[in-house]
């Protein structure tokens, strides 16, 4: 028999399944050559372990999920400090920030809620984009998305409204994607004013957990886009400069876009899980 095919009948050597001929084979080569002998060995202990562990119970560390992501957030450090440009500039000034940095790339922000102002938190993602897009807030089925795409360096702001207190900002390098999941885990809506250093700006209306009969109201726009919000539980959107305007509104729950009453030259469109106010 050749040394190379003796390693083929090691687990049949083993178990103890070989036929007399071959097992005598395989004694005479393993007294001949101590490398194989020391080979089978390794691997009869290895497989002894093997049958040892399945008689004893794993025990599950309770600190599984933080190492996983300790390990996994080292590896995204790694790997981005090794790319010549873009993505690069981004991750380091992040990554290296110490701790603090850490906290929101992971943990995303809070807005302290304050009255009926809400709470909002999200997280961050910085991933290659091949289409750039314009800032824009998305509904889907997996919660409500700050996405920004810009051609080139950029800056994104999240103030609170109506008080203009900076919640959060991020710097997004040029041919990279900002993907922010906004959530509110308050009861009452949060607004947001969402602008970039370019001149992009954006209001949006996050929902929170409690749910608001629909009816009659008055007061501002950002005032009807909150009642949106809370009547039917989805995210709002404001296409309007004039944010201060007054208006009496009657919302239904048979329809989002035909409210009862709603004045003249107001539209409000339904698209995905998103509600758009245009004045």
């Amino acid at each position: 028999m050749k040394l190379e095919k003796a390693y083929d009948y090691f687990s049949a050597y083993y178990e103890g399944t070989l036929d007399a001929a071959l097992r005598d084979q395989m004694d005479r080569l393993f007294q001949a050559n101590q490398r194989l002998r020391h080979d089978f060995e390794s691997f009869a202990a290895s497989l002894d372990d093997l049958e040892l562990s399945k008689a004893h119970e794993i025990e599950i560390p309770a600190d599984l999920h933080e190492q996983i992501v300790a390990r996994l957030d080292r590896s995204i450090y790694e790997s981005s400090r090794n790319q010549p440009q873009g993505v690069m500039a981004f991750w380091r000034k992040y990554a290296l920030g110490g701790l603090a940095a850490v906290v929101i790339i992971g943990g995303g922000f809070a807005v302290a809620n304050r009255g009926t102002a809400g709470q909002a938190s999200a997280g961050f993602t910085a991933i290659p984009s091949a289409t750039p897009a314009g800032l824009q807030v998305v509904g889907e089925e997996g919660g409500t998305f700050l996405r920004f795409s810009p051609t080139a360096n950029d800056s994104v702001k999240v103030m609170r409204l109506p008080d203009a207190k900076l919640m959060q900002s991020y710097d997004v390098s040029a041919n990279t994607k900002l993907d922010v999941p906004l959530k509110n885990a308050a009861a009452d809506p949060v607004t947001l004013l969402i602008s970039t250093a370019e001149g992009k700006e954006m209001v949006v209306v996050i929902p929170g957990t409690q749910k608001q009969t629909a009816g009659s109201g008055q007061g501002s726009l950002l005032d009807f886009a909150k009642a949106m919000s809370a009547t039917y539980l989805l995210p709002v959107t404001l296409d309007s400069a004039k944010r201060d305007s007054m208006l009496r509104w009657d919302l239904n729950d048979s329809s989002v876009t035909q409210p009862d009453t709603i004045p003249e030259g107001v539209t409000v469109e339904l698209k995905d899980k998103l509600i758009r106010i245009r004045f």
